[in-house]
């Protein structure tokens, strides 16, 4: 009998100890997976901030390239019509 009652008392023991291993775990399982969220949300949140940093430097870019075209066309139209009337009053 008593050696049926000290497998017993130690089954108990590691039952309970296995079920507190386990809840620790679990714990910080949820930690863990907690941590990885608020991670995963924080870079979502910094490739957004990039994308839209890109796209208003990309609007940026498109509009100085387009006001330095017409810069050029002013130009040029400019130069042909000095061309013109230098033709225009040589005839």
């Amino acid at each position: 009998m008593d050696i049926l009652s000290f497998i017993l008392g130690m089954s108990v023991v590691v039952v309970i100890a296995l079920a507190v291993v386990a809840v620790i775990g679990l714990v910080r399982v949820n930690k863990v997976k907690s941590h990885i969220n608020d991670i995963t949300q924080t870079m979502e949140k910094e490739n957004e901030n990039i994308y839209r940093n890109m796209n208003e430097n990309l609007e940026q870019i498109k509009t100085e390239f387009r006001s330095e075209i017409d810069n050029i066309y002013r130009s040029m139209d400019s130069r042909f019509d000095k061309l013109d009337n230098k033709l225009t009053i040589k005839k």
